[in-house]
């Protein structure tokens, strides 16, 4: 299953589910064949640290300066930070820079891009 559908299927069982944002999925899956790394970063959503808490509860850690979550397809996620920069962990390796840019870009090449075709 491709992390688009498994994003949909996620938002589906939601208590409160974001039809708007489920909708947004459908048609770009409906409409693409091979996710972009601009694509990938059009999906992202900052969510204060709290409410990432409550929603995610599988995540494994948060740094203690992190105050705000960028939270993309399938659960990928990176930490916005006190000093305002941004920084994400793909297995042993991480990324930390002052543009949000610069984190998704290493994200996709570390991870996300291994997913993004779509059929």
């Amino acid at each position: 299953m491709n992390i688009i559908f498994k994003e949909i299927l996620y938002q589906k069982l939601k208590s409160k589910p974001n039809r708007k944002f489920i909708r947004r999925l459908q048609s770009y899956v409906d409409n693409t064949d091979e996710m972009t790394l601009e694509d990938f970063q059009s999906f992202g959503r900052f969510i204060p640290r709290d409410r990432f808490l409550l929603n995610y509860t599988q995540v494994q850690s948060l740094r203690d300066d992190c105050t705000d979550i960028v939270v993309y397809l399938d659960n990928f996620y990176i930490q916005g930070l006190q000093n305002n920069t941004f920084y994400a962990e793909v297995g042993s390796d991480s990324a930390q820079s002052d543009r949000l840019i610069d984190v998704e870009k290493f994200y996709w090449d570390k991870h996300v891009s291994k997913f993004k075709t779509l059929n």
